[in-house]
C-alpha cells in the first residue's frame, strides 16, 4: 500500500521537488550539445515546447498476451538547457520512487522548465505487476534482474528487451540520468546516490560527483568510479549512460513499499 505521504518514510518526494528546482536554476556546462528542441519526439508522441505528453514504447506482451509497454512523460519545457532521464520501477518492489516519479511528471510546470524531462515511473511493468524483483514467468534457471541486463538485446528475453529499449530509446537521448530505487523486502535504506564505473571521458568525472551532490543526500557511495569496469556492474543502466558520456547516479531511498 502506497502511503499517502512518502515523507513518513524518507524525505524522497520533497527532496526530489527541490532537486529538481536546482536542476532547472543550474545553469550545467556540457560538451554534448544542449540546443533546445521545439518539438521533442520519441515513441509514438511529440511533445511541442511548453507542454507535457504521455507516450509509450511497445516491448512485447506476457504469455497471456498481455501487452508489455513502457510508459513514460515528455515534459518539454521553453528554454534551452539539457535533457534529463529519471527511471524508477526497474524492480517491482519500489513503490515509494514510482510514486515519486509520478508526483514529480505532475507537479512539473514546463513553463518554468529550461531543457527536457523525460519520466518513467515503471520502466519493468511485468515484475510490477508480480511485486517481484524479476520476472518469474521468463523460462531461466533463474529469473534475469533488469538492472543487470543493459545494453539489452532485442532478439531475447523480454527482460533483455525492455533493456534495449530503454538503452536505445532513452537513455541515447539523455544528457543526464537518474534511476531511482528502493530498498527490497524486508529492508531499509538511508537514503544516498551511488556512482558507477564507465565514465568516459574520464574528465567527465568532476561532472558526476557535482550531479551527485545536487541530489542531496547524505551520503554518496562511489562504486569505483576511476577504475575498470567489474563483471557484476557491467551490466547497469549507469554504466552504459556514462559510456556515452551522460552522468548518471542512481538512487536509494526508504523502504519496499
Amino acid at each position: 500500500m502506497v502511503s499517502n505521504d512518502l515523507n513518513d518514510s524518507c524525505s524522497f518526494t520533497s527532496s526530489w521537488t527541490n532537486y529538481l528546482e536546482a536542476f532547472i536554476s543550474y545553469e550545467f556546462r556540457s560538451s554534448r550539445a544542449m540546443m533546445h528542441m521545439e518539438t521533442f519526439s520519441m515513441g509514438n508522441v511529440s511533445a511541442r515546447s511548453g507542454s507535457k505528453v504521455y507516450g509509450r514504447l511497445r516491448i512485447g506482451e506476457l504469455h497471456s498476451e498481455i501487452p508489455v509497454n513502457i510508459r513514460f512523460m515528455i515534459i518539454n519545457g521553453v528554454k534551452d538547457g539539457p535533457v534529463l532521464l529519471v527511471t524508477a520501477g526497474i524492480s517491482g518492489s519500489g513503490i515509494s520512487s514510482i510514486e515519486a516519479t509520478r508526483r514529480i511528471s505532475y507537479l512539473t510546470d514546463p513553463k518554468n522548465l529550461s531543457g527536457t524531462l523525460i519520466v518513467v515511473p515503471i520502466a519493468n511493468e511485468p515484475v510490477f505487476l508480480m511485486r517481484e524483483r524479476s520476472n518469474i514467468l521468463e523460462n531461466y534457471a533463474s529469473p534475469i534482474y533488469l538492472f543487470g541486463s543493459f545494453p539489452g538485446n532485442s532478439e531475447a528475453s523480454l527482460t533483455e528487451r525492455i533493456a534495449h529499449s530503454v538503452t536505445k530509446e532513452l537513455i541515447s537521448r539523455a544528457d543526464y540520468y537518474v534511476d531511482l530505487h528502493n530498498a527490497a523486502k524486508g529492508g531499509e535504506y538511508e537514503p544516498f546516490v551511488a556512482i558507477y564505473p564507465g565514465i568516459t571521458p574520464t574528465s567527465l568525472r568532476p561532472k558526476v560527483l557535482e550531479f551527485a551532490r545536487s541530489f542531496g543526500t547524505k551520503f554518496i557511495v562511489d562504486a569505483g568510479s576511476q577504475g575498470s569496469i567489474p563483471p557484476k556492474l557491467a551490466g547497469r543502466p549507469q554504466v552504459i549512460a556514462g559510456s556515452k558520456g551522460a552522468p548518471a547516479i542512481m538512487s536509494q531511498c526508504g523502504e519496499e513499499g
